[in-house]
């Protein structure tokens, strides 16, 4: 644990001293004496008996070039806890001090090279702290870090240096050697609990170690309960991808590490000869996409692309008097026959390859036969316009006449939610009625002033922009932003 001659300087003005200690000194040696745990940074607290440490009035630079002894400065008087501004730190400061005794007595044991930035980095990995390659999360750190200490406490420790400032953010190989033990105590402490703790981890150098991986093949009997073998590891740019291998089944999966994807993305790359046996099996059997693919907790397109790909696919037996084309639209017409209508789910479904077949050689002819999504789209178009319409009419003769005919107006008298009539792409008719009925603010505002004008023609009162104003009960920012669209109306029917 190295630090420069500028860390090496001394951070108390006075040296300090524990009155218990300085009585129980007094009784065994007949005399006081200073005591180094006291004068460490960081403690402000006796380990030996937890009572705040007092300043004597000899300065640290005094001890350089004068032999100061203890005697002559100590008094035994212990004042109580009820005077002391720290004490609701002094647990940590404690924890501080308790640290700092061990490292006095076990520091020189220990190989510290062992201890660098490459196992601070590893430990700060196994935290969420680090990226893959050991890149430290700054931010992260510097947050959780003064979570763990609290930064008033922090801002005490340190308030007598300036040179603390920022040390967080140096985790480097250079800047680490200006680190001071109190660094070290502090960053362990957060990291592992205790600087033994620390010292005595062994954080792994593979970047999966600290995870589980399990077998993701349902037909494997270790499924989802045993872990799979890390076989490889491959390192690229900011992440890393490792190869992992399921000792029973075979089947071979790789999981990407990285900044952007932190929990991992796990990928199977081969499906090991169980899962290829079981799918030849359920061919065999003639079992459906459906049934095959829940035989493998897998969609039926997953089914379908490695009964492909491993080649279990076979021709359609076709007549010799019938061409390809001819052979699907006849299982089509059986199809029509038997349901009523067809779906493209159900064609693909029953007749593979027939949909690919006939999309490319006769569409005409297959759109007639079977139904879309989008076909049920139109019926369900149809029947929203006609809820839509018959809201507008009821709008029209019933509605409040100075509200604005907005969608959620209409879809407030429909008694529909408003944000089934905002998407209506698939639904252009009602789309179309809804662009034709629905008001702007220009148009609304035209309408109120052309039904006040009625009114007051009616009731016989003068027209007159003051009275139109009034009867209109509108906010007074609307005159302004419109006044150009009012006045044009009023000159109108002037």
């Amino acid at each position: 644990m190295r630090c420069n001659n500028a860390i090496r300087l001394s951070f108390l003005f006075y040296l300090r001293y524990c009155p218990l200690c300085a009585k129980e000194d007094k009784t065994v040696y007949g005399e006081q004496y200073w005591h180094r745990s006291h004068q460490l940074q960081g403690s402000r607290y006796c380990v030996k008996h937890a009572v705040r440490l007092i300043d004597s009035s000899i300065s640290v630079k005094h001890t350089a070039t004068h032999f100061c002894p203890a005697s002559n400065e100590i008094l035994m008087d212990y004042a109580d806890d009820n005077h002391d501004n720290l004490l609701k730190h002094k647990n940590k400061f404690l924890k501080i001090g308790q640290e700092s005794e061990w490292l006095l007595n076990n520091g020189l044991d220990i190989e510290w090279q062992v201890n660098g930035r490459g196992k601070y980095c590893r430990v700060l990995r196994e935290n969420g702290l680090a990226s893959v390659k050991g890149a430290c999360d700054y931010e992260a750190l510097d947050s959780a870090f003064s979570a763990f200490w609290g930064k008033e406490f922090l801002d005490i420790l340190f308030q007598d240096s300036s040179s603390f400032n920022g040390w967080l953010y140096q985790i480097q190989e250079v800047k680490m050697r200006s680190f001071g033990p109190l660094h070290h105590i502090l960053l362990m402490c957060f990291l592992k609990g205790s600087i033994k703790a620390f010292v005595e981890s062994e954080p792994s150098e593979n970047p999966f170690a600290n995870r589980l991986f399990f077998c993701e093949n349902p037909v494997c009997p270790h499924y989802h309960t045993g872990e799979i073998l890390n076989i490889e590891i491959r390192y690229y740019g900011g992440g890393a991808k490792g190869v992992f291998y399921c000792a029973f089944c075979g089947m071979r999966y790789t999981v990407n590490l990285s900044s952007r994807n932190p929990n991992g993305t796990l990928t199977i790359i081969d499906y090991g000869d169980l899962w290829i046996n079981e799918l030849h099996r359920c061919v065999r059997e003639k079992m459906s996409l459906s049934e095959t693919a829940k035989v493998f907790k897998c969609s039926k397109y997953a089914i379908s692309y490695r009964k492909k790909k491993h080649g279990l696919v076979k021709p359609m037996p076709y007549d010799s008097q019938l061409d390809a084309a001819e052979h699907y639209k006849t299982q089509i017409l059986e199809l029509c026959k038997k349901h009523g209508e067809v779906s493209l789910a159900s064609l693909r479904e029953q007749i593979p390859n027939a949909y690919s077949y006939l999309v490319r050689h006769d569409h005409e002819w297959l759109r007639k036969h079977i139904v879309y999504k989008k076909d049920h789209d139109h019926e369900h178009d149809l029947r929203l316009l006609s809820i839509v319409q018959n809201a507008v009419d009821k709008i029209k003769t019933d509605g409040d006449s100075e509200r604005r005919i907005t969608i959620g107006y209409i879809a407030e008298i429909a008694e529909i939610k408003s944000d089934s009539l905002k998407c209506l792409k698939r639904k252009p008719n009602t789309q179309a009625f809804i662009e034709s009925v629905i008001e702007c603010k220009e148009d609304w505002i035209r309408r109120r002033i052309i039904s006040v004008f009625q009114n007051m023609v009616v009731d016989g009162v003068p027209f007159f922009t003051a009275t139109l104003k009034r009867y209109m009960r509108a906010h007074p920012y609307t005159y302004l932003k419109y006044q150009e669209l009012i006045d044009g109306v009023i000159k109108e029917f002037s």
